[in-house]
């Protein structure tokens, strides 16, 4: 099997209103996945993984990157002293407008809204849903998340706000205190972690102009770098699946400063891949090994793309 590089995606370790884990069960998962990724693999910083990439120079076997999204606050709290004790580098993808608390992840939100919300019945999509526990919530909660991914970032949040008028949570202000702030994002930069862009606001790129992409990236990585005061080279498209980023997104992410984007379609990584569209695969901590086992499958078994114009994603996308 030709070597390449997994690059392996997180979000949060412990439970949010949209994550359901049971108590301490992301801490202890999450440990025996760094665990064996540290006496079976080989990690790389995202920074050194793509010098290799970029100079041609042989990779080393089952070669691993690992990245956190959006900012959570246990990202400090829990995966760095672990990373620490493993000695294993990370890059920490944030999103500037959750770490002043200018504006709030909208699927914590919903799941918030939902789960506190005090209405028992609510006009949607133009019939009444009526919730009768917490299956029907959860019930109500999926597709509603699917239809907003399909929103402009202006269209998701008016929407909301109706949202969370109609379910009426018990107190009428989203708890921010699982995400990092400022200071807190700091301490990982000091403490070693490479920092990255998530975009600004966290906008499914591939539903706004060109200009609007550009505009959000550059503003993302001028946010960063003017308050953390080190360089950010690598953006983490919001969502990234293949229906969330265009070729226009990657001309963006490249005219806004980045030297090089994730995405999160599954696979690996080889010197013929576009630098602006890597491949990731999403490890869930409170899954364990067996989650990480089948994290690990699914990169391996994705073809490695050794042509651009096999993808029209990237195709035209200088490296």
């Amino acid at each position: 099997m030709s070597p390449g590089i997994t690059i392996l995606g997180y979000h949060n370790i412990e439970a949010s209103a949209f994550f359901s884990v049971a108590p301490g069960e992301g801490e202890r998962g999450l440990r025996q996945q760094l665990a064996f990724v540290r006496r079976h693999m080989y990690p790389l910083s995202l920074r050194d993984a793509a010098t290799l990439l970029a100079t041609g120079e042989p990779l080393p076997p089952r070669a691993v990157c690992v990245t956190f999204d959006d900012g959570y606050r246990d990202t400090l709290e829990i995966a760095a002293p672990l990373l620490e004790e493993f000695e294993i580098p990370a890059t920490v993808f944030v999103v500037p407008a959750f770490l002043s608390g200018d504006e709030d992840p909208w699927w914590e939100v919903l799941a918030w809204a939902v789960r506190t919300g005090t209405a028992t019945t609510i006009r949607w999509d133009g019939r009444d849903i009526k919730f009768n526990g917490g299956r029907s919530r959860q019930r109500f909660m999926v597709p509603v998340v699917e239809y907003l991914k399909t929103m402009s970032q202006k269209d998701r949040y008016a929407v909301l706000d109706e949202l969370v008028d109609e379910l009426a949570p018990q107190r009428r202000r989203w708890p921010r205190r699982i995400f990092l702030g400022w200071d807190e994002c700091a301490e990982l930069g000091a403490r070693g972690f490479e920092i990255g862009s998530h975009s600004f606001r966290h906008a499914i790129l591939a539903l706004e102009t060109f200009d609007a992409q550009c505009a959000d990236l550059t503003r993302s990585r001028v946010a960063l770098e003017d308050e953390l005061q080190r360089p950010i080279e690598t953006v983490a498209y919001p969502n990234g699946n293949r229906d969330d980023f265009t070729s226009d997104t990657l001309m963006a992410a490249k005219a806004s400063g980045f030297e090089r984007a994730v995405t999160c379609v599954p696979g690996r990584n080889d010197c013929q891949s576009c630098v602006f569209a890597l491949r990731r695969v999403l490890a869930t901590p409170a899954a364990g090994m067996p989650g990480l086992m089948k994290t690990i499958a699914k990169a391996y078994t994705a073809p490695l793309r050794h042509s651009r114009g096999a993808d029209p994603s990237i195709t035209g996308v200088p490296s």
